[in-house]
């Protein structure tokens, strides 16, 4: 089984191209700047799949430009930044060789030093399963019998005049070995370095690359820095470490050194932090001024113009979810007074981990003090029930019922302002129609974002 797991894993991330938006990431991360990129491809293997702007001609670089090798030049050259697929002979040059592990569609997921000693990536991928069990022992095995190269996807050497951007901010932490991920696709997408000492990883060091990304690294370090103030007892958070890169952001990594599990059912340990959070936050505002709620109406808004799918997904399902969830709205008061309080925005089982008392959770940069209470939880059962699980909406209601039921929402319903069905109303809402918006404009949909919308039309029609 592990055998031929691994050579599925092998076969799935070889392939013979090269992604433009692969490139991009990689300079932006090495050399954390706006350089001219050069590409030199005389064998055509290059894939434009994003924006990036090149030129293709070894002699149209400058002194400053950082030179991409997917095709072996015919003599050397006097550039100082290089990344180099193709192992050519560099002199007078500092050379550090890396090697990589594809996505499924070919594109690079995680970068690491070829002298990395064991698979200290996998810090970043915190997921249950027997998929990710296998691919844990896959790695772990490899790095163990010096077997990685026949996992990796591929090798690339980094040629430059001195220490790269990405060793920079790894000596800044205090690191002495590191691995990067290179994020997921997408507007918000951002490199992630982790960062390691003695084999322990210490930080993770958020780069983004783009500007949306950009504001989501700065909203993070700001709701961190404000959050550890309120010396939360039952919930580990990161903290942020100053950078003299103010782009960046170092965030402790907050995976307990007791025994943890990443668990798919919500728990009283996590009911448990919910309670400390409102303690420590709640307030009281209408409806109606809660900028979550006027997003609600901007998207179901704009879904009224056009909520014509150019997929796969079913019109007539799009417009009877559409219509569910302005029934939905026409149940909201908005002048009506309700309860508010943190919310991670984020609350899944991939974001946290769970000990005997208390949750260690990371990801922050949708953290938000003023969705209404209840938010994560609603979020927590919902991802995890239709991703993790594939659980029927029988089932979810069953787990609706249960935090109904809960000693918190027992708590919680001695405030006037908090009504449970409003809470939860709101709560679907504000998922269905920000990811609906998104779904009918995305091709190809993946088979996800169908599980999704069944489930919140079952929702919004029970």
């Amino acid at each position: 089984m592990l055998n031929d797991f691994i050579v599925f894993i092998f076969y799935t991330s070889k392939m013979p191209n090269y992604f433009t938006s692969d490139i991009s990431v990689l300079t932006k991360l090495f050399f954390n700047n706006d350089n001219q990129i050069v590409i030199f491809d005389t064998d055509n293997q290059l894939v434009k799949d994003d924006n990036l702007v090149f030129e293709n001609q070894i002699d149209k670089a400058i002194a400053e430009s950082v030179v991409i090798l997917l095709s072996k030049p015919n003599s050397s050259f006097p550039f100082k930044h290089c990344i180099d697929f193709t192992n050519h002979s560099f002199t007078n040059s500092r050379t550090v060789v890396y090697q990589y592990f594809n996505n499924p569609n070919g594109t690079m997921r995680w970068v690491y030093p070829k002298t990395l000693k064991y698979p200290s990536f996998l810090t970043l991928y915190n997921a249950s399963g027997m998929k990710s069990k296998l691919i844990r022992l896959a790695f772990a095995n490899a790095f163990r019998f010096g077997l990685k190269s026949k996992l990796s996807s591929g090798n690339f050497q980094l040629v430059t005049n001195g220490e790269n951007a990405v060793e920079t901010l790894v000596k800044e932490a205090n690191g002495d070995s590191y691995s990067i991920f290179t994020g997921t696709v997408g507007e918000n997408r951002k490199a992630i370095i982790e960062v390691n000492q003695n084999r322990k990883t210490t930080d993770f060091i958020k780069v983004p690359l783009g500007d949306k990304s950009a504001k989501l690294v700065e909203q993070e370090k700001s709701q961190l820095e404000k959050f550890n103030q309120l010396n939360f007892q039952k919930s580990v958070i990161p903290i942020v470490t100053a950078s003299k890169n103010p782009k960046v952001a170092i965030i402790s990594n907050v995976q307990p050194n007791e025994s943890f599990a990443t668990l798919n059912e919500l728990t009283d340990v996590h009911l448990n932090v919910l309670g400390e959070w409102y303690d420590k936050t709640k307030s009281v505002k209408t409806i109606g001024e809660l900028v979550e709620y006027q997003q609600i109406q901007h998207h179901l808004s704009e879904l009224e113009k056009d909520s014509q799918p150019v997929n796969d997904l079913k019109p007539e399902t799009v417009k009877s979810l559409l219509k569910g969830l302005k029934k939905f709205q026409s149940t909201i008061d908005e002048s009506q007074k309700i309860t508010v309080g943190l919310a991670h925005f984020d609350f899944t089982p991939w974001n946290m981990y769970v000990t005997k008392n208390r949750l260690h959770i990371y990801d922050w940069e949708l953290s938000k003090t003023d969705l209404p209470l209840l938010y994560d939880a609603f979020h927590f059962i919902f991802q995890s029930s239709i991703l993790i699980k594939r659980s029927t909406f029988e089932e979810i209601q069953t787990q609706i019922n249960e935090l109904k039921n809960s000693n918190l929402v027992k708590n919680l319903n001695q405030d006037a302002n908090f009504d449970f069905d409003t809470h939860y109303r709101f709560y679907i809402l504000s998922v269905a129609s920000y990811y609906l918006k998104l779904y009918i404009k995305q091709s190809p949909l993946h088979m996800q974002a169908h599980w999704l919308v069944d489930t919140w039309l079952e929702a919004v029609e029970s």
